[in-house]
């Protein structure tokens, strides 16, 4: 009910209201029938449930209230002195980002909670604090549809400005030992491994197992996306659970005491999530860990639901708009996936198990067919479960979804363990062995073949997966309406399955999938001037629903294709352009056509006017078309 309340509020929405009402009255009408005997008792709960509702409500209110007030003291690309204390560092391409606790700028009275600054050299500690000067950035809002919203990513981290600086005029104070430790070793980590792997595979386990995303291959970060399997790039619960576990039963095989083995293991994880950043998705799995091996040691039970909640309420008391966090979202959603469709699914696979064991096989076949049919269904049923809760919000943020995934994850998801363990163990190794000396290098250098080799698997199962036709289908950016409604058929699923109605509970889910893969995207008839910078673009989409470009270029604006044109395609459903119209060939009006075409964007066809200038830009345009297969069309009166 506070998350309700919450969303409410962000939102705007009257029909996030309307649901939220509904269901308060289901809960009502329910605490009703079961507590006929003490109905005082049902509406005291139902009127705390309504408390927690407002809460949320007035706890957003006053966050985004205040952090209006922080940034209208800011002017954009304004220079002046800053200084805050470094609470996290992160080496990304060649510049080094400090995140600054409560920064303060000169001559502003408003004490600010977070800061991203951005340096192009030096290396300053985490606990110290730093006096720069520089140039304050605010985060812009998308200014096309579908494009990354900068001031929405920001605001979920609860960071007020981005800050670029010039000139560091002194770093005083002492270095957070904790922080700094942990700095210290994740540094250490990932040069062992840019020293003793190739640098994708040394990225990729730098981006896995210490979530340093800085040095992840982009070309690797988009075949993991495009097929569905870029979630094991991110530390969650998959990570958390495996080295949590593992940390634990070795400090068991040490017999350790069940209080002091749940203290250690959770210490040490909490310490991890740290190390890695602390984002909501490893914060929330290493909270749930950390209950969960504490709960058998004060000698009671561990329940999903309690500590999902209860981890969910401290992220959204401390930032509500933690909401927009892509990660926090995918978290939650997964979980939920887990514990509810996936056990759902598991169940009904494991009735029609039993009766298909019951037809006269041998004991000993049959057990064994059991042991091993067990296994992979539940894997399947866990990943099909997370795919299905998923998939709006993979829908919402990279407007497609993969087809084969859940196939995909089948293969991928049991090596991944081995992959985190060995990766981990062989950057301790090689760690204690290049700057200790203590063990030898080739040791290392044969853990880490395994996660070389797993990498190598996983590469050729995602592009043989991408080469199927179909793999990957772009739907657009589902409406808000689309996405309750596509939740609520799945709540309706799961009450028809509890109610023992099985044929009908799986009508539901495949409502919601036509419902998003078939309406997202197409609008009717639009035309959309978009933001291009010094230049111009436009995209047409006719009654019809074909999808036109006009132009499409700018003199200032890099990248424009990638980062501006081709999310808004997508958004819109397009994964192909059915008519290219140009109106001439300066580099203000092309530029992101020539890079659409090295992309390997489908343009279907490729129109001039009869009187174009055809100068020496206009005969590269056309002869760059006709390498591509593209038919070109002179286009005149009539």
């Amino acid at each position: 009910m506070f998350l309700f309340g919450i969303l409410s509020y962000q939102e705007r929405s009257l029909f996030a209201i309307l649901v939220t009402s509904v269901f308060i009255l289901i809960l009502f009408l329910k605490i009703r029938k079961n507590r006929r005997n003490n109905f005082k008792r049902g509406t005291i709960y139902i009127l705390l449930l309504l408390a927690c509702f407002f809460l949320g409500m007035a706890r957003s209110v006053c966050f985004e209230t205040a952090k209006n007030q922080r940034r209208s003291q800011l002017s954009d690309g304004e220079n002046i002195l800053c200084s805050g204390r470094i609470l996290h560092k992160e080496k990304k391409n060649d510049k080094t980002l400090y995140t600054l606790q409560k920064p303060s700028l000169k001559g502003k009275s408003t004490s600010f909670h977070h800061a991203i600054l951005y340096l192009d050299s030096g290396d300053y500690y985490i606990g110290e604090t730093i006096l720069v000067y520089g140039t304050v950035k605010l985060p812009a809002s998308a200014e096309n549809y579908g494009n990354f919203d900068q001031k929405s990513y920001y605001d979920a981290l609860d960071t007020d400005f981005l800050f670029y600086g010039k000139e560091v005029r002194a770093a005083t104070g002492t270095k957070n030992p904790v922080r700094y430790a942990l700095g210290r070793f994740s540094e250490t980590m990932e040069e062992t491994y840019r020293t003793l792997l190739p640098e994708k595979e040394a990225g990729l386990l730098s981006t896995m197992v210490l979530g340093n995303r800085g040095s992840l291959d982009p070309e690797i970060k988009e075949l993991y996306q495009n097929a569905g399997i870029s979630h094991i790039l991110a530390i969650s619960g998959l990570h958390i659970s495996m080295i949590g576990m593992l940390l634990y039963r070795i400090l068991r095989k040490c017999r350790m005491p069940f209080l002091a083995c749940a203290f250690a293991g959770g210490t040490l994880i909490l310490l991890y999530a740290e190390m890695t950043g602390r984002s909501p998705s490893a914060f929330r799995a290493a909270f749930m860990f950390t209950l969960s091996v504490f709960a058998p040691a004060l000698k009671r039970s561990y329940d999903l639901w309690t500590g999902l909640a209860l981890s969910a309420l401290l992220l959204l008391a401390e930032n509500p708009e933690v909401t927009r966090n892509t990660g926090f979202v995918f978290s939650y959603l997964a979980v939920l996936g887990i514990a509810s469709a996936g056990k759902s699914i598991e169940e009904m696979l494991h009735q029609r198990r039993v009766k298909k064991a019951n037809k006269g096989l041998k004991e000993d076949l049959k057990n064994i067919i059991k042991s091993r049919m067990k296994g992979f269904l539940e894997t399947a049923s866990v990943s099909f479960g997370v795919q299905l809760t998923t998939l709006p919000l993979v829908m919402q943020v990279y407007y497609s979804f993969p087809l084969y995934a859940v196939v995909l994850n089948l293969l991928v998801l049991p090596l991944t363990g081995i992959l985190l363990i060995t990766g981990l163990i062989g950057g301790i190794f090689g760690s204690l062995a290049l700057y200790g000396g203590i063990l030898p290098v080739w040791l290392s250098e044969k853990i880490l073949f395994i996660p070389k080799l797993i990498f190598g698997l996983y590469e050729r199962l995602c592009r043989a997966f991408l080469s199927i036709p179909g793999s990957t289908l772009v739907c657009g950016k589902p409406e808000e309406w689309m996405v309750i409604l596509y939740f609520l058929l799945l709540l309706s699923s799961f009450f028809l399955f509890y109610k023992k109605r099985k044929k009908f509970a799986a009508l539901f889910p495949l409502g919601g999938l036509i419902l998003l893969g078939f309406l997202s995207g197409y609008r009717g008839f639009e035309l959309s001037m978009l933001s291009v910078g010094q230049g111009d673009g436009l995209y047409l989409q006719a009654d019809s629903g074909e999808h036109c470009m006009i132009d499409g270029g700018s003199s200032d604006v890099k990248g424009l294709y990638q980062y501006r044109i081709e999310p808004f395609l997508r958004a819109m459903g397009a994964d192909h352009v059915d008519w290219w119209f140009v109106s001439h060939a300066d580099n203000d009006h092309i530029s992101a056509l020539k890079e659409a075409m090295e992309e390997g964007l489908i343009i279907r066809h490729l129109v001039f006017s009869k009187y174009i200038l055809q100068d020496e830009a206009f005969h590269e345009l056309k002869g760059m078309a006709k390498d591509r297969g593209i038919p070109v069309h002179m286009m005149e009166p009539g």
